[in-house]
């Protein structure tokens, strides 16, 4: 009953697009003849494809890959990959786009395709063809994903109205909230406090924690109150953005951007920041603060983690399993609980919300090379719906052996009928059945796998529970109602260029001095003004005042 009822609802929307597409095919440019949009296979006859990709280390080889074969059943269409290193992405796409050699489609390189790069290959050269009357005219599942999304339209625009490339949605509830603590409640329990709710009481444990044999070993002086990993290594397991949300709002980049009002800023030279930096230099002072934790990596913070006599009081990080095994070491795994946002010294008790990290520009790009860029753009289009989306990421593949579709009375995360079911843990060893990283995770899809009401969060796969309530019950009643971060805005040519030496400048600038602020190799008090006049040498007010104009270009003032 249940294949009768799809194959019924199948038929009523092929007609419904039949009707809508008069019935007709159509050829494209390069005379490939097309069947009716939104209908399986893409082309009456096999057509090849040129894309490039980055390699990823969890896929064998994308030629051979199952959902690679699945596809060119589906669609009619055959791939050439040129696959590239993941580390020479961005040299590997410099040459080919310098050389004129380039593929008919780039894929999954959001990582180098930056709004500049756009700007220059989309609307300077034309290389990158304009995706607007295409979308428009060929694409039923990404018009869907924009009606449901009326904000990523702007986002995906670039300066001139034209949309060049497409982008990977990943709706991430726990991602959209990422700067989150966890903290070791054995100790705590052991120390008779609760978990902290303020800056203050964060401190009296980290004391505590300093100052007593915690882990039982009989040296009192191995444990390490609070570590963390150097910028831009692991995923915000820095030490320092969570604890500054308690004065003020932190998304942990290098430029801190906010908007507040339509007004772009940088919380880098205010004094609320300031005493942020204050109470991390009083941390580190009184050896609350792993010294290494502004230099080393993010393996070297797991190895410390994990090292024989639990040793770390607390630590930053997207989540737990960064760092620990629920499935190698589970006891040690269940000491680590997450914390709410900090109240600071005034009160200020606010979460780091991304509201745009679901889109990521750059997933799909199709060149001027492209024969028929019309069944390139179905082609992408198949991304774009539930049942691909399934079978490219690592959480489906082979139906029947990675997954299944859910049944009647199964729920998801978040309570509601489940989509479907993983039948192997998702695993970043190398296979061959799926893509793994998926170009598409809308929320209901994320939130929609068959998860057993009952599952304790702190098991092997009760991972994705865990952050879920983390985030709905710890982060999201602290999202600020008037400051987000800035958003991804997007240059001219002109001001890519003028600000690409300014930003680099003052990212170093800004880090460097957050070090030393917080290491105390320099008084805060008697520098500050010194720093706040080196930050507008190198450019500061200049680089927010492009910003600015970038802002109300692309929203609106």
């Amino acid at each position: 009953m249940k294949k009768r009822v799809l194959m019924l609802t199948a038929l009523s929307m092929a007609a419904f697009l039949l009707s809508a597409n008069g019935g007709k095919e159509a050829a494209s440019g390069g005379g490939i003849a097309l069947t009716p949009v939104g209908t399986y296979p893409i082309v009456k006859e096999k057509t090849e494809f040129s894309v490039f990709t980055p390699s990823d280390s969890s896929v064998i080889d994308f030629k051979t890959n199952e959902f690679t074969a699945w596809l060119e059943e589906k669609t009619n269409i055959h791939v050439n990959f040129e696959v590239s290193p993941e580390d020479a992405v961005k040299e590997k796409i410099t040459l080919l786009l310098a050389s004129g050699d380039y593929p008919d489609i780039f894929m999954r390189t959001y990582i180098d395709m930056t709004p500049d790069i756009e700007a220059r290959y989309g609307i300077n050269e034309g290389v990158f063809l304009p995706l607007n009357d295409l979308i428009d005219d060929n694409m039923v599942n990404f018009k869907k994903v924009l009606a449901d999304n009326p904000g990523m339209r702007g986002n995906i625009t670039h300066i001139d109205g034209n949309i060049y490339s497409l982008p990977r949605i990943n709706d991430c509830f726990h991602c959209s909230m990422p700067i989150k603590m966890w903290i070791n409640k054995a100790w705590l329990d052991k120390a008779g406090l609760g978990i902290p709710r303020t800056t203050e009481e964060f401190y009296q444990a980290l004391t505590y924690f300093k100052e007593h044999d915690m882990n039982g070993n009989g040296d009192p002086s191995d444990e390490i109150p609070f570590a963390g990993a150097r910028e831009r290594e692991g995923w915000y397991e820095t030490l320092d953005s969570f604890v500054m949300n308690s004065f003020i709002q932190d998304n942990g980049d290098n430029l801190r951007l906010l908007v507040k009002n339509g007004k772009v800023s940088s919380i880098v030279n205010q004094s609320k920041y300031k005493e942020g930096l204050k109470y991390l230099a009083k941390l580190y002072d009184e050896k609350l603060i792993y010294g290494p934790s502004f230099t080393q990596k993010h393996e070297q913070l797991r190895q410390l983690a994990n090292l024989p006599d639990v040793l770390i009081g607390a630590f930053q990080a997207g989540h737990n399993q960064m760092l620990l095994s629920a499935t190698t070491d589970p006891e040690r795994y269940r000491m680590y609980v997450p914390m709410a946002p900090l109240a600071g010294p005034d009160g200020t008790r606010q979460t780091a919300y991304f509201p745009d990290s679901a889109f990521r520009s750059g997933q799909f790009v199709i060149t001027d090379k492209c024969a028929s860029p019309e069944a390139a753009i179905r082609w992408i289009d198949t991304f774009y719906s539930i049942d691909t989306a399934i079978r490219e990421s690592e959480r489906g593949g082979i139906e029947g052996k990675q997954f299944r579709w859910a049944e009647p009375g199964e729920v998801g995360m978040n309570g509601k009928p489940a989509l479907y079911k993983t039948l192997i843990p998702p695993s970043i060893e190398p296979q061959n059945d799926n893509w793994h990283n998926g170009s598409f995770y809308p929320r209901d899809f994320r939130l929609g796998m068959v998860t057993d009401p009952t599952i304790d969060p702190f098991s092997p796969d009760g991972l994705e529970k865990l952050l879920f309530e983390t985030t709905k019950n710890l982060h999201e009643p602290y999202i600020s109602k008037d400051t987000r971060i800035a958003p991804t805005l997007k240059l001219t040519a002109e001001e890519a260029e003028e600000t690409s030496t300014i930003k680099v400048e003052l990212q170093n600038y800004i880090e460097s001095s957050k070090t030393r602020f917080i290491m105390n190799q320099a008084d805060i008090d008697k520098g500050w003004d010194a720093y706040l006049a080196d930050l507008e040498k190198i450019g500061l007010s200049e680089y927010l005042k492009i910003m600015q104009t970038a802002y109300d270009r692309q929203f609106g003032k």
